[in-house]
């Protein structure tokens, strides 16, 4: 009887299932039944992807700053990759989590026995590596052909040949110009994100044709483009031309010297919302000349800013027309709508010469109830035609006289001044009736009284002692009357008796018939309604009128005073000079209200 050693059996054994085990390894499996286990198959892996760097991102305000793809678009669920996974780690509290439950994982009928011994490192990282790909031929990322090349040397011919992508935008407006590098705006190309879209496409066998994915802060671009429009907007502007600065010197005369316009020149800006456009696919285009050219154009919202000649400007031009002057010139503006005056000599006493008819027409009106077709008549006559008698026989009218009464012409004319008086009204007089002849009227009531040479501030004008007035004070009488046509006024509080709105607005309308074109009207367009009295003697021209403009109603008055003598050529102040002078004060002012558009 033989005694085994139980030790001796234990190692015998053992040897023996070593040697099965070895056996089974090189000639196939043994047939051995052995307990049945299931294989745990690792989860499916995505690519790996080079996540976005989220500081480069904008807020959510801004139009789609960064261009990127999501792993979801990578690899959708239905679609597995054929990668090797890495074991799913256990959880921190460890508890199992369930994978993934396969469906196409067919069973084992024999798995080796699980033992102890770990897996080597180099082992576990060869299992989790991606599966490379080689691209096909025509397999383009970018635009760049990436055919018969495998993931990393793709990686290397783009990363080469998009370095280009980083050069710096350059923006131009005009003169002026601006440079936008990457950095500023966190400008890069997401190449990884490209080669994993590519990756998939390949594995999927589907054509490979990745467009450039470009990224960049849409913010801090718009603040750069920003930034730019300040510097390149031009803001409209009101400028002067002269008639003199476009004369050959040879040829000037005076009259030049004075005419003058306002010019606008209207703001310009680019368009913002196109040139943020522009920007974006510049940026995301591998184009090589990477420079934005924008253009400058009229923008209406700049317009509105600004539309007409400042206060001081016209106030500085005036005078300079008036210091040009080779003898007096009085001028007095209003504006209708604000109540801005400007007076330059406009308390300077001039002869009154058929200015006076308006406050003739005033006289009229206030004294009689209705204006009957005989003075219709008149008032045309004198007003639209200038016509002497017709003025004396609405003085004589007014107080109750015929025609030829000159007795009853001189009461009117008393009265009238008194009236002009009531409404503050100083040196402005009327002591004579028109001179109808060659000779002058020579005044019949010994307490008609012959004004003095010199009355009033200076500079002085030898203007006429019995029929006078300053420009401040002739444009006053018809300022009321406007002022009455809209209801208000001190002319009709004082006259409410006989002047209301309606009566006023016909005086008005008289004054739109007058047929002078050679003074105020000269200097305006065609068309433009002026409601005006012009008058002239022998050393003097003068013009009162409201000019209706689309920028603005104002009122102007010009007295023009040259000296004169007998030796004078010609011996009086004729047509050529003052009516010129007098219509470069209305093309002045007309331009500042509706300056003259001209292209920068």
């Amino acid at each position: 009887m033989i005694k085994l050693n139980p030790f001796s059996l234990c190692i015998g054994c053992c040897c023996c299932i070593a040697l099965l085990l070895a056996g089974c390894s090189q000639a196939g499996p043994a047939i051995v039944q052995q307990p049945e286990l299931i294989a745990t198959p690792a989860p499916f892996r995505l690519p790996t992807v080079t996540p976005v760097d989220s500081s480069a991102s904008p807020s959510d305000d801004h139009i789609d700053a960064v261009e990127t793809r999501t792993t979801d678009d990578l690899a959708p669920a239905n679609e597995p990759i054929n990668d090797t996974a890495e074991p799913s780690p256990e959880p921190p509290n460890g508890t199992a989590t369930s994978p993934p439950e396969p469906t196409a994982t067919p069973i084992p009928t024999f798995t080796p026995i699980p033992t102890a011994t770990s897996i080597p490192p180099d082992t576990q990282a060869a299992e989790s590596a991606p599966e490379d790909v080689f691209f096909a031929p025509g397999a383009t990322i970018a635009g760049i052909d990436v055919g018969g090349l495998n993931s990393g040397d793709a990686v290397k011919k783009l990363q080469k040949e998009l370095e280009l992508i980083k050069r710096p935008l350059a923006l131009r407006a005009g003169e002026a110009q601006m440079v936008i590098y990457a950095q500023d705006i966190g400008l890069d190309v997401d190449i990884q994100g490209m080669i994993a879209i590519a990756r998939r496409d390949a594995l999927q066998g589907r054509t490979v044709r990745v467009p450039l994915q470009v990224q960049f802060q849409a913010a801090a671009l718009q603040e750069h483009m920003m930034s730019f429009a300040q510097q390149t907007t031009i803001s409209p502007t009101v400028s002067l031309i002269r008639a003199v600065d476009m004369l050959d010197p040879a040829t000037i005369t005076n009259t030049d010297i004075m005419s003058r316009s306002f010019v606008y020149q209207p703001g310009q800006q680019f368009d913002m919302h196109q040139a943020m456009r522009q920007a974006r696919e510049l940026l995301r285009s591998p184009a090589v000349d990477r420079t934005l050219v924008l253009t400058l154009t009229e923008d209406p919202q700049l317009t509105r800013t600004i539309n007409h000649a400042s206060f001081a400007q016209l106030e500085q031009q005036l005078q300079e027309i008036v210091q040009a002057w080779d003898g007096v010139i009085g001028v007095y503006f209003a504006d209708l709508d604000t109540g801005a005056t400007i007076g330059i000599n406009d308390q300077s006493v001039f002869s009154g010469a058929s200015v006076m008819k308006i406050a003739i027409m005033f006289q009229l009106y206030t004294s009689t109830d209705v204006i009957d077709e005989t003075a219709k008549k008149l008032l045309q006559a004198m007003l639209v035609d200038s016509d002497n008698g017709a003025a004396n026989a609405l003085l004589a009218a007014s107080v109750g006289g015929g025609p030829d009464d000159t007795q009853a012409m001189l009461a009117g004319a008393f009265e009238m001044n008194a009236k002009l008086q009531s409404l503050g009204l100083e040196y402005t007089r009327q002591d004579v009736y028109y001179n109808t002849s060659d000779e002058p009227p020579v005044p019949t009531d010994p307490d008609v009284l012959v004004d003095p040479r010199y009355e009033g501030p200076p500079p002085y004008t030898l203007a006429d002692p019995v029929l006078r007035t300053t420009p401040a004070e002739m444009a006053q009488v018809l300022l009321q009357i406007d002022q009455c046509s809209k209801g208000y006024g001190l002319m009709h509080d004082v006259f409410a008796g006989r002047l209301n709105a309606e009566r006023c607005q016909e005086m008005l309308d008289w004054l739109a018939l007058h047929g002078d074109t050679k003074r105020l009207r000269a200097g305006v367009p065609a068309g433009t309604r002026v409601e005006q009295k012009a008058g002239w003697v022998s050393d003097m021209q003068a013009d009162v009128g409201i000019i209706r403009s689309p920028g603005g109603d104002f009122l102007l008055s010009v007295f023009v005073y040259q000296e004169t003598t007998p030796r004078s050529n010609p011996p009086y102040l004729g047509d050529g000079s003052a009516s010129p002078a007098i219509a470069a004060f209305s093309r002045l002012v007309y331009t500042a209200y509706n300056p003259l558009s001209i292209e920068r």
